[in-house]
């Protein structure tokens, strides 16, 4: 059975009890690293003997002695299969066999990096199991997210630190995580923080971070953006990370345009790129200077920005290069 929703599928995984099949597949491995850490301790806390392997570990028999016999020091097993995708022919049918029984005893959590529509193996686990399939969030995705961690963690954000605070992770939710439980241990649960208590926190109290140089960017300050990305890498910025931060800001600099062009006004671009107040000017401002051929031409500078980090080109003058392509000025 395919479960749609993250949050459908935690909340299975916690009242989750004897005879539970499951199954985790995808590529977002904070979403699947999550879900086997809340079967882990849900089967624990019933006094479950946690069994892990790696699907190439397992030979033919063992699948079905484990799922079977039960656990001689334990009230039950909880058999946790990695990389379920590269289970041998042999294993696989004796899984689907055992499954189709029912087990009692025991349960399985079925974890995968890959999707279903890429391994036949994983397909056909999609009716068995209570199957979660672990993509990337969309960008509309995060302000649930962030509510989600938030809360968890005890603190409160207002509109602008949810902002900066979705713009810093992207779509990263490992990288979300991080920061939300950082800012947790600075200002301390109960606390409402804004946008300053974010600056500060993930990127210090200095005059340079991440924002001013995707502000400087989008602004045309050329001069600026090349200080603050030779200060940021200087100071240990994750330069993929950077990257895609300043990714993000075009894509809606990009979808600011797109709605302008089609007659839509400030409200149209506020509710479709999250943008509020001075940040919607300036969003609005940069939007209404783009050419025809302007979204491809940045596209391409991206692309070649990303594949040259990848290849280990010197750091700093693949930014510059990308800078310059943002800010050029063109008759």
């Amino acid at each position: 059975m395919r479960i749609r929703k993250f949050e459908e599928m935690e909340r299975l995984v916690c009242s989750a009890s004897d005879g539970a099949v499951l199954a985790v597949a995808g590529p977002d491995s904070f979403q699947s690293g999550r879900i086997l850490d809340r079967a882990v301790a849900r089967f624990r806390d019933q006094g479950y003997e946690i069994s892990r392997f790696d699907a190439k570990e397992l030979s033919i028999g063992d699948i079905g002695r484990m799922l079977t016999e039960g656990s001689l020091f334990a009230g039950g097993r909880l058999l946790v299969i990695s990389r379920v995708h590269a289970l041998g022919r042999r294993s696989f049918s004796e899984l689907l066999e055992v499954l189709k029984r029912g087990i009692t005893g025991a349960a399985v959590l079925l974890v995968s990096e890959k999707s279903p529509r890429n391994s036949s193996i994983l397909r056909k686990l999609e009716k068995p199991a209570s199957f979660y399939t672990c993509y990337e969030p969309f960008e509309s995705d995060m302000s649930r997210w962030i509510a989600m961690l938030t809360r968890e963690e005890g603190i409160s954000l207002d509109g602008e630190a949810k902002r900066l605070l979705a713009d810093y992770a992207g779509r990263n939710l490992a990288k979300l995580s991080g920061a939300v439980t950082t800012l947790s241990l600075y200002h301390g649960k109960g606390m409402k923080i804004n946008a300053e208590g974010v600056t500060k926190v993930l990127f210090g109290p200095g005059d340079v971070d991440v924002f001013r140089f995707g502000e400087s960017v989008l602004t045309g300050r050329r001069g600026d953006a090349l200080d603050c990305a030779a200060r940021l890498l200087d100071m240990g910025e994750d330069p993929l990370s950077l990257l895609n931060y300043l990714y993000g800001a075009w894509r809606k600099v990009a979808l600011a345009a797109g709605i302008m062009a089609g007659g839509g006004g400030r409200n149209d671009v506020s509710a479709g790129t999250g943008a509020r107040y001075k940040n919607l000017d300036r969003l609005m401002a940069k939007a209404g200077k783009l050419r025809a051929d302007d979204v491809a031409r940045v596209s391409k500078a991206f692309a070649m920005a990303d594949m040259e980090l990848k290849s280990g080109r010197e750091d700093l003058v693949v930014f510059a290069d990308l800078v310059f392509a943002l800010t050029r000025r063109d008759p």
